[in-house]
Order: structure tokens, then sequence, then C-alpha cells
């Protein structure tokens, strides 16, 4: 029997993209780009702060930023 757990290591990227928060929409893009990823975790020294998606760079982009 499978566990909620079991579902979520069987989709999972590995390894995980990462991106600091002073990082530029276009590095966070050319990052998720190169892992053939839609998402990363922004992180500082002392621990994850969020979740980057590609829809939060197009909404970025179709507001001009």
């Amino acid at each position: 029997m499978s566990t909620p757990d079991d579902a979520i290591r069987t989709v999972a990227t590995t390894p995980v993209v990462w991106a600091r928060p002073e990082d530029s929409l276009r590095v966070m893009a050319a990052r998720m780009r190169d892992a053939h990823g839609g998402a990363l975790v922004v992180r500082r020294r002392d621990g994850e702060i969020g979740i980057v998606t590609e829809r939060d760079v197009l909404l970025a982009v179709a507001e001009g930023g």
C-alpha cells in the first residue's frame, strides 16, 4: 500500500533548483530552463523563503517587470 510520502517521492524533482532573493527574473527563468523545470526554491543562508514558478515569471513579464 502506498502512502502520501511515497507519492511525493515519485514526482519530486531532484536535484532541487535554487535561486537567491537578489537574482533577477532572467536568471531565475534561465535556471528553470536549464533544469527543464517549472519552479525553483528561493533560499537565503538561513533557509528557504519561497518558490518562483514559470507562472510567476510570466505574470511579472506581462506586468512589465
